[in-house]
């Protein structure tokens, strides 16, 4: 029910993102008040998005609760997109702050990443409860038959945690094969997409480090391209641009980085951009190369 309510909030925002003023603030201060109220994150799910706090103590270290973390919402910053205008700022624990798309947003609560506080309370209440019950069941029979008989009329409450606790786990298991593909396969970009402002056309790129080595910097060209699939000059006659990202970016870690003033676009000949070729550059000296459009995108998580 909690995943089923941020996610119709979110669908809610996706919608009518298109028919948004960039600068509307009304609107977000709306939409950011309806997020503060998940109060805690599963970091065993949002870490493809989000770093973990590694110095915050382990919640509830008696159970087995320890993925959950606190998630602070600070707040939003509007950015020249007509598609994402905004990113929203978050900090795990007492971590430092971090930014998180409105896509890598809708995708985490898809998986239920978020938490109430009642629902961590639930949680908590579900795990002592069981672990009650095994004791009880381990020392006393009569009294856990006395206590099993208590909870009976709850029955159909409990099969639907249960149900929920199978689900939660299939997304894990699921995340994880995931995170296993992108190191077997070298898989380094999460997503692409088209970043824009008033006549310039750009991209953002969320990466993810699926190698083994911090990467400390990152170059990449990229080439526009029209509607008809053919490479399109801008104003300034320009059809290749090399950006430099800087890191550092640890293992498993990701990143993100907005370009939205790649190439003037004023007449908006523009459709979309090919990222030609990428170059890692790691702490240790080394670098890995990747080069042609169809070997790069080999490398995406589709």
């Amino acid at each position: 029910m909690k995943t089923r309510k941020l996610f119709l909030i979110l669908i809610a925002l996706h919608i009518v993102l298109p028919l948004m003023a960039q600068n509307d603030s009304a609107y977000w201060n709306n939409r950011f008040l309806q997020l503060l109220r998940w109060t805690y994150v599963d970091t065993s799910l949002s870490n493809l998005y989000l770093a973990p706090d590694t110095t915050e103590p382990i919640q509830e270290a008696a159970l087995p609760l320890s993925t959950y973390q606190r998630i602070a919402w600070y707040g939003y910053t509007f950015q020249p997109s007509d598609q994402w205008p905004v990113v929203f700022d978050v900090a795990i624990g007492d971590g430092d702050p971090q930014t998180l798309t409105l896509p890598a947003l809708e995708q985490l609560a898809q998986w239920g990443a978020f938490y109430t506080n009642e629902d961590y309370r639930r949680l908590v209440d579900e795990e002592l409860r069981r672990m009650a019950e095994e004791m009880a069941g381990a020392s006393d029979d009569t009294s856990y038959i006395v206590h099993h008989t208590s909870f009976i009329d709850s029955m159909e409450a409990v099969l639907m945690a249960d149900s929920i606790a199978f689900a939660d786990e299939q997304q894990r298991q699921g995340l994880e094969r995931t995170k296993q593909r992108m190191k077997r396969d070298q898989i380094f970009f999460l997503n692409i997409r088209s970043a824009r402002s008033q006549y310039m056309f750009g991209l953002e790129i969320n990466l993810y480090n699926c190698f083994d080595k911090t990467v400390s910097m990152l170059e990449f060209n990229v080439a526009p391209y029209n509607d008809r699939g053919r490479l399109q000059e801008d104003k300034f006659h320009r059809t290749v641009r090399t950006m430099r990202c800087m890191g550092p970016i640890r293992p498993d870690h990701p990143a993100q980085y907005t370009f939205d003033e790649l190439f003037w676009d004023d007449k908006s000949r523009i459709k979309y951009m090919r990222i030609n070729s990428i170059t890692f550059y790691f702490t240790d000296g080394t670098s890995k190369s990747f080069n042609g459009y169809q070997n790069v995108m080999k490398h995406s998580l589709r």
